[in-house]
């Protein structure tokens, strides 16, 4: 096997509906951006003042693959990524769409064995050597890994057995470095390969090799739980459950599972969620080194606005999720205020809601994640490793110390209080500079932290957007140069919305063919952790002339 190429300088980021990588290719030198399934549809007059998009998404070859990527029946998606590849046999997308195909005929066809046993081979043959994933895990290693639970999934336990050993030596053989990170999932897949087999001893040394190295997920102490189960060590399991819980997302039945245990053995529920919130915060500090802003003599009056749009099932949002907490520790907040929208992309989120969809659709971001400083200065991409947060943060603070050298073009001062469930939020502004027709006051409502485990294994997420006001969420425009606005939320009425909404989610979902349910729903507010946001922005530029942040310290 040739050497891969170690340098992920030139990478590309690929993302597509949860499955991301940054890819370093020698014979494009770009890859796609994110395709989502609520991409909002723009206007005519939005498409003919819309950027021309990227010369590769315009290639016949991007169109079949996206097109049969996108597809959720999994036999239509079957025909139409084998279709892509008649078509184009030598598109650079080909090893990527070979395991989503793989995936999608076992869904279709788990009974068809052998179109599943060659797919399987057709998707190790055709893998390219010279990409490298964006947390710097080999392509050749996620194929494997495809291959070897799908063919588990199929019930070719056999099969699946032989991949693992044969990638595992493939591993071993290799010089390259970077390969080490490879073994991870292979040890991972050998481990339930043993452990299905009973032996509970080699099982557990492969999934403790996993975890001797920097392997950043839950499958390993999932495993271990497992083997502590059958040797019945009650305790055992319980404990590397919880440690399992503090790297990623568990399942339904190991959720349940946790919870038995600690009833059984503590008597009583209580003290289970907030045991496992200090855990989670203990075995994953924040990656950065935060230096506090300090203020020299070109600093000015202006408020910094950051919004961030993101996924809790988003897995290249981790660096920027973490680079914007990062935020919230080095500025205060009349340096900066942050807003966090939450998206259903790429997969269901309990935290989006109406406000967070119609602000994705004012900016065009339909992909995560993607931020805004003081709203012109748009970005996209990141990293599934948490290691990579430090490049990320430090991007973005030089971004956003320039923009407080800048002056602020209004002024803004904003007080709120809260009276039976309202809140009332007053804003007075003035001092706006310049003549555009197109100003408008934005007032959203946050909420400083919420606690839910997504996805993409990130728990706590901060300053996330609950609504926003206008009758259409949409602000209110500006006629003046000064005056004053006063605008009202009712608590106990976002509260309702917000679950008639995720319920309805979870309903059309399921009337498309999909067996979802959220395992929580994220619709009642904490009426001790708001804060407000008060910002005016040009409609035409997307300028932020000034941003304003309000804490309520309000108690029930």
């Amino acid at each position: 096997m040739k050497k891969l190429l170690l340098t992920l300088f030139s990478a590309a980021l690929f993302s597509f509906a949860g499955y991301t990588s940054a890819l370093y290719s020698q014979n494009t030198n770009t890859a796609p951006k994110p395709e989502t399934k609520e991409s909002p549809k723009p206007s005519p007059t939005a498409a003919a003042t819309a950027p021309p998009l990227p010369d590769f998404m315009q290639r016949p070859d991007y169109k079949a693959y996206t097109a049969g990527m996108a597809e959720k029946d999994a036999a239509k998606k079957v025909v139409l990524l084998e279709k892509y590849m008649t078509d184009f046999p030598d598109s650079a997308f080909i090893s990527l769409a070979n395991e989503t195909l793989l995936e999608a005929i076992v869904k279709a066809y788990p009974n068809d064995k052998e179109r599943i046993r060659a797919q399987a081979q057709k998707t190790i043959d055709g893998v390219r050597e010279d990409f490298i994933l964006f947390s710097g895990i080999s392509q050749v290693s996620r194929t494997y890994n495809t291959v070897i639970s799908s063919l588990y999934k199929a019930g070719l336990e056999a099969e699946a057995a032989a991949a693992a050993q044969k990638a595992f030596k493939l591993f071993d053989e290799a010089n390259a470095k970077i390969l080490f990170t490879a073994k991870f999932p292979i040890w991972i897949s050998l481990g339930q390969d043993s452990l299905k087999k009973g032996d509970l001893k080699k099982a557990e040394s492969y999934f403790k090799q996993s975890l001797s190295g920097e392997y950043e997920g839950n499958a390993a102490l999932i495993g271990l739980a497992e083997v502590a189960e059958k040797r019945k060590k009650r305790q055992q399991q319980l404990e590397y459950l919880i440690q399992a819980d503090a790297h990623g997302t568990l399942k339904k039945d190991q959720r349940n599972t946790l919870e038995e245990i600690y009833l059984k053995e503590k008597g009583s529920p209580n003290g289970l969620r907030e045991m496992l919130d200090a855990n989670y915060k203990k075995a994953n500090p924040l990656p950065l080194k935060v230096v506090k802003y300090s203020p020299d003599e070109k600093r000015t009056k202006r408020t910094v606005l950051a919004e961030l749009f993101t996924g809790s099932a988003c897995k290249p949002c981790v660096t920027i999720d973490l680079a914007f907490d990062g935020l919230l520790e080095r500025y205060n907040p009349a340096e900066i205020a942050v807003l966090v929208y939450h998206l259903h992309v790429p997969g269901p989120d309990p935290m989006t809601n109406p406000a967070a969809i119609a602000r994705s659709k004012y900016y065009k971001a339909a992909s995560t994640p993607t931020y805004f400083i003081n709203g012109t200065d748009r970005n996209s991409g990141g990293g599934i490793n948490r290691k990579q947060t430090q490049n990320f943060y430090d991007k973005i603070i030089s971004k956003v110390d320039t923009e407080l050298h800048k002056n602020n073009e209004a002024d803004l001062n904003l007080s709120a209080l809260m009276e039976n469930e309202t809140v009332k939020a007053n804003v007075k502004y003035d001092g706006i500079k310049g003549d555009s027709n197109d100003l408008k006051l934005n007032i959203a409502l946050v909420e400083h932290e919420l606690s839910y485990m997504g996805e993409n294994g990130i728990r706590f997420h901060q300053m996330v957007v609950r609504e926003l006001g206008g009758d259409k969420r949409e602000g209110f425009s500006l006629k003046n140069a000064n005056g004053n606005l006063e605008w009202q939320f009712d608590l106990k009425k976002i509260s309702d919305e917000l679950k008639i909404y995720l319920d309805k989610y979870e309903t059309d979902e399921q009337k498309e063919g999909n067996s979802f349910a959220f395992s929580e729903k994220k619709y009642q507010l904490d009426f001790k952790n708001l804060a407000i946001v008060a910002f005016i922005q040009d409609d035409k530029s997307k300028n932020i002339l000034q941003s304003v942040f309000f804490d309520l310290a309000v108690k029930k």
